[in-house]
């Protein structure tokens, strides 16, 4: 925002209420590492779907791939990616409700692929916020629970940085003003 210094956006999002308090010192080098990424780190997953970094992946659709985070925070913890580019959930619209849709379902199938019964095994999944993201690439994170990470990143997602998929369409209808 013109005219607002970093302090005083520490604890906002781009859209939402202030972030947990317990990672909320974070965002000023949140802030400071997502830019950095975004000049200089290659995209990982853009190489992932082009076929320059070789991964094991679990399921994938016309829409969307789950494949195994490199650095669970679960036993089983996978990412859900779309096949075109999307930065983050914040540049989803609700034109974007099949896509939202079809990565829910790949995560269920990938999940069940992976030996977790997601009609009864309690699970989690959703989409970091900017600047707490590590890509600049949408992708949802499906993890089984208990959760095995401990921390700061154990921290982000028990957060409201971790947006799930229920979350993103309510912020349309918000936005929509419905």
């Amino acid at each position: 925002e013109p005219g607002v210094g970093v302090g005083a956006l520490v604890g906002r999002r781009a859209r939402g209420p202030p972030i947990h308090m317990s990672i909320r010192w974070l965002y000023p080098f949140a802030v400071v590492q997502h830019a950095v990424r975004q000049a200089f780190s290659p995209n990982v997953f853009r190489a992932i779907l082009a076929g320059k970094i070789e991964t094991e992946i679990i399921y994938q659709n016309e829409l969307c791939i789950a494949f195994k985070d490199i650095e669970p925070a679960a036993e089983t913890h996978l990412l859900i990616i779309p096949r075109k580019h999307i930065d983050d959930w914040t540049k989803l619209t609700s034109d974007d409700r099949d896509l939202l849709e079809a990565m829910n379902q790949v995560a269920d199938k990938a999940l069940e692929i992976s030996g977790i019964d997601v009609q009864n095994a309690e699970t989690k999944r959703g989409f970091m916020t900017p600047p707490y993201n590590t890509q600049m690439h949408l992708h949802m994170h499906a993890l089984s629970l208990p959760m095995t990470e401990s921390g700061i990143r154990r921290a982000a997602f028990d957060s409201d940085v971790f947006v799930t998929p229920s979350q993103v369409a309510a912020s349309w209808k918000v936005s929509e003003g419905s």
